[in-house]
């Protein structure tokens, strides 16, 4: 099929269908051609304006894609820029107070290091502590559990003031017989047992080493004369006096007490030992009053006691009293009274009447001419048993009189008046 051109310059040309149509086709590809070639050029000149400015390229990515990446990747390069330099000037800030701290505790591991060692050496060189149960004829019981923790704590760290150069522990269980040990620990738990500071048991422990060393009386503050001599025999009077024991035993004790002293509650303990060594129907104890003065309550606890007596109960009254130490005042000896079932009138009247008063001073007279140096002191017939002595010792003594008399024929309930007959009253 043909086609003539009837107007314009091809006037009277005739092409066929085929021609005509790859005519159009060539031309539709020369302008294809141009298009991309302006497409070429555009986006070279693109790339060189995104790469002057520093931004990705858009080529071959959807534009949906590229929103998503923008919008992802900004937000986090944004929180890298934002989150780094605070990184930097945190640690930046940190590193300062981190420095010292590495290097102060050094000095302070030396210092440590070093001070161990002078403790050390204190305590190898320093002796054992006493416990206790080392020192058994101090009456710790009589205090309350803090204060007998506190007691033995200062009678291990102070020095005792005699010049022992020990504590006062070691000295007392080195030495209680010794007259001065015993003022010392007396006058210590005396102050512990009324809440003395440690400077005032200090003081009045040095008190009371002074006057044991000048041999000074509390009451007249006037020398003494030494005490009894050992191996002598004085004469211990016991009519009237609270006793214990069979008339017939051959081993008479006479003990001068005080109800108020932390000593003289174990001295049954040795009554005990005496009774274990020579039988318990050998033994008869007496007791005679010897309330010391700086013991306030103790005078009015031996006149309680003969009342007491006076109703046949002293001895389970003793046994009260020593047992309440700490609780000595009228109201408290009432009390025990009342529990042992006494006559409560009798026994108020010769309290509030001092009934009893004159025998315990005659006691305390008898003594003081004896110069008895303290409590508790016991006489084995009529034997003192001294510093340098022990009760077993006197008392195996006397038996060798007592089984003289006995073959002698002196009947066993007159030995003892007999071994004291005649005998000195005064050192």
């Amino acid at each position: 099929m043909k086609f003539c051109a009837t107007s314009g310059k091809n006037k009277g040309l005739c092409v066929t269908h085929r021609e005509q149509s790859m005519s159009e086709h060539e031309n539709s590809s020369a302008k294809i051609s141009l298009l991309y070639m302006g497409w070429i050029v555009a986006a070279f000149s693109l790339g060189t304006w995104f790469g002057h400015f520093g931004l990705p390229l858009p080529f071959n990515k959807i534009p949906s894609q590229r929103a998503k990446e923008v919008e992802t990747v900004r937000p986090i390069e944004s929180i890298r820029q934002k989150k780094t330099p605070k990184k930097v000037e945190k640690a930046q800030v940190s590193l300062p107070p981190q420095r010292p701290k590495a290097k102060t505790p050094e000095p302070k591991v030396q210092a440590r290091q070093k001070t161990p060692p002078p403790a050390r050496r204190a305590t190898q060189s320093s002796p054992k502590s006493i416990s206790i149960a080392e020192l058994p004829s101090i009456a710790f019981d009589r205090l309350s559990k803090d204060k007998r923790a506190l007691a033995i704590k200062l009678m291990n760290k102070l020095k005792a003031p005699c010049g022992c150069g020990q504590s006062i522990a070691q000295c007392a269980k080195a030495n209680l017989a010794c007259p001065s040990t015993q003022k010392i620990v007396e006058a210590f738990m005396e102050s512990v047992f009324k809440n003395l500071s440690k400077d005032k048991i200090k003081a009045a422990v040095l008190k009371a080493l002074e006057k044991s060393e000048l041999g000074v009386d509390d009451d007249k503050q006037q020398p003494t004369q030494s005490g009894p001599k050992s191996g002598v025999v004085y004469h211990i009077p016991i009519k009237g006096s609270p006793a214990k024991g069979p008339k017939t035993a051959k081993i008479t004790v006479v003990l001068f007490s005080d109800f108020e002293c932390p000593y003289c509650s174990h001295a049954e303990k040795q009554v005990k030992h005496l009774q274990s060594k020579f039988g318990a129907n050998n033994i008869r104890v007496v007791y005679r009053h010897l309330p010391l003065p700086f013991h306030t309550k103790a005078k009015l606890a031996a006149e309680a006691s003969m009342a007491a007596h006076a109703q046949g109960k002293f001895w389970p009254y003793h046994d009260k009293l020593f047992a309440n130490q700490e609780k000595l005042d009228k109201a408290d000896l009432l009390r025990y009274a009342k529990e042992l079932g006494l006559d409560m009138k009798k026994f108020q009247q010769a309290l509030e009447k001092g009934t009893y008063k004159a025998i315990v001073n005659k006691d305390l007279s008898f003594a003081s001419k004896l110069n008895v140096p303290g409590t508790p002191f016991f006489f084995i017939n009529g034997r003192p048993v001294g510093e340098n002595d022990t009760s077993e010792g006197v008392a195996r003594a006397s038996l060798v009189e007592v089984e003289a008399l006995l073959k002698k024929g002196v009947k066993p309930e007159d030995v003892y008046k007999t071994l004291i007959q005649g005998r000195k009253q005064t050192p």
